[in-house]
């Protein structure tokens, strides 16, 4: 059989793409502390079936289960938690490059297709996150699946494209609260006018539904169990107590932000008046999110508009490699008003309009952004006659310019990848912060412990992930107090460090010295060659 030409362009984008990826994935040195606590929940999970991390606050209630499912799985095969975290990561970004490239297919041509998978494929952040431990590679593959069956189920009738739509909506739904948003696809798809009204497509959008709540019914149930409440995500509590205390809109960086970090520390990890939970992570708190909204309409739009402006603008420089084929798309007559063009535009302003609720980060933005780059392919396929068509309108005749336009759009897209690489420093060499490794490999060579036979009280779960122990969120609270919460857990070690226990805390260098004030703790282990770090054990 012969290979089209377009097949071996993909071939080249996928075999460079796999290249690329690969040296990300062997540079990427430590994990993050929500990729540590994932991680350490997928094994729970998979080898004991009990979905729990933390001592003090189970990390189950805000991560759903979906990613760290498949890290456990993944880990069964290579005993490495860390590298089960990327490889998953890994495989999901190679797989939305060749769902670019159908979504994209689908939406004008095969030529428009290439260009959505060469453009998500080179994106500088959606390299980054091909070799993290996190949930944006994995989220934006069943994205972009749940938006191309929905494309199929504009031309196929077969209910089996309404059964995966069911499973991949549910699964995105279990890997982040808002893919539950990717039911409205089949919805749309409802309103084609030789569907509407009729029972047949009717009946299959039902299972759809049907097979959604199936695979999203256990994150409910158990969320429900854990907090007795019935809620689609357990990140409701916590949300609405950042947004009463005036926390939601804080931003990494900036001059103010050592303040912001003591402000948020103080409002969720102190001891709350009942004395076994944090204020922030009480999980039997009646907090609401809409609760606040109704209360405080005007402060919470107030904060929406200011977040809104901030996202814009990341956004735009997000769009910066496929910014001209995205502006010639709007151009076309026609384009964007297609079923298929309109439901993405629609969707991608959908999920924007989503987070400037709360705070914004650049990752939040990612799935608003892959939408984008496939709807631009449209503008790129038609890239010639729609800017003869922008031209003539102020009269310009640049015939050879408009002969070369396809390849000047590709060298732009991946001058500007190449800008916004190395202008936001996306593949510096990343801080490690070695010092938590190098505490873990004590308390493991000391001590010998088994898998989880040790609890460990950190600010984060770094020391608790590398150790394989147990882990109990340190309180913002002065060493009597922290003591006496410690026992309550049982804890076994205490860390504080410099890194990460915030050093505008009040009671900073008291806790740093506690064994000079209490018999309870013992000193066992101090590292002051990169960054300070102090282990205590508890005394019993």
């Amino acid at each position: 059989m012969k290979i089209r030409k377009e097949h071996t362009v993909l071939l080249i984008i996928l075999f460079l793409s796999t290249v690329i990826r690969v040296i990300l994935f062997r540079n990427e040195a430590f994990i993050g502390i929500d990729g540590a606590s994932m991680a350490r929940l997928g094994k729970n999970l998979v080898e004991s079936g009990k979905y729990s991390f933390g001592e003090n606050y189970n990390w189950g209630i805000f991560f759903p289960p979906g990613y760290p499912a498949f890290i456990g799985l993944a880990n069964l095969l290579f005993d490495d938690l860390y590298f089960s975290g990327k490889i998953v990561s890994l495989f999901s970004s190679l797989v939305t490059i060749f769902l670019c490239y159908l979504i994209g297919k689908e939406l004008y041509d095969e030529e428009s297709g290439l260009f959505a998978a060469f453009a998500f494929s080179i994106h500088p952040f959606m390299l980054e996150t091909s070799s993290a431990v996190g949930t944006e590679a994995i989220f934006l593959l069943f994205l972009a699946t749940s938006m191309y069956l929905f494309m199929l189920s504009l031309r196929r009738r077969g209910g089996i494209i309404f059964f995966l739509s069911g499973v991949s909506t549910g699964l995105a739904y279990l890997i982040r609260p808002e893919g539950l948003l990717l039911l409205l696809l089949p919805v749309i798809a409802a309103f084609r006018s030789d569907l509407y009204g009729k029972g047949r497509y009717l009946s299959r959008l039902g299972i759809t539904f049907v097979v959604f709540i199936l695979v999203a019914s256990p994150n409910v149930l158990f969320l429900k169990r854990e907090t007795g409440k019935l809620q689609l995500s357990g990140k409701n509590s916590y949300l609405a107590g950042m947004l009463e205390a005036g926390l939601a809109g804080l931003k990494e960086g900036g001059p103010e932000a050592k303040k912001d970090d003591l402000r948020y520390d103080r409002s969720v990890y102190s001891i709350d008046d009942d004395g076994i939970s944090l204020k922030g992570l009480n999980k039997k708190q009646d907090a609401s999110v809409i609760g606040f909204i109704v209360k405080r309409t005007f402060s919470f739009f107030q904060s929406y508009i200011r977040n809104a402006g901030e996202a814009a603008y990341i956004l735009l420089k997000l769009l910066l490699p496929v910014i001209f084929p995205l502006f010639l798309t709007f151009s076309i007559k026609g384009i964007i008003t297609s079923k298929k063009n309109l439901t993405l535009l629609f969707f991608s302003l959908l999920l924007f309009s989503v987070y400037p609720s709360f705070f914004i980060q650049i990752r939040y933005l990612f799935p608003t952004a892959i939408l984008l780059i496939i709807l631009s392919s449209s503008g790129f396929a038609r890239s010639p006659s729609a800017c003869s068509r922008v031209f003539d309108l102020f009269g310009i005749k640049w015939s050879l310019l408009i002969r070369h336009l396809k390849p000047l759009l590709v060298i732009f897209c991946i001058a500007a990848s190449a800008y916004t690489s190395f202008s936001t420093n996306i593949f510096d060499e990343k801080i490690i912060p070695v010092e938590h490794i190098k505490a873990a490999e004590y308390l493991k060579e000391k001590y010998s412990p088994e898998y989880e036979e040790f609890n460990v009280m950190h600010r984060v779960p770094w020391v608790s992930f590398y150790s394989g122990s147990r882990f109990t969120m340190l309180p913002y609270a002065g060493y009597s107090d922290m003591i006496s919460y410690a026992k309550r857990y049982h804890v076994d070690f205490i860390v504080i460090d410099g890194r990460t226990t915030v050093r505008l805390w009040e009671n900073f260098d008291e806790l740093l010295n506690m064994e000079k004030y209490s018999d309870e703790v013992e000193l066992v282990y101090e590292d002051n060659s990169v960054e300070m770090i102090r282990v205590f054990r508890v005394i019993y």
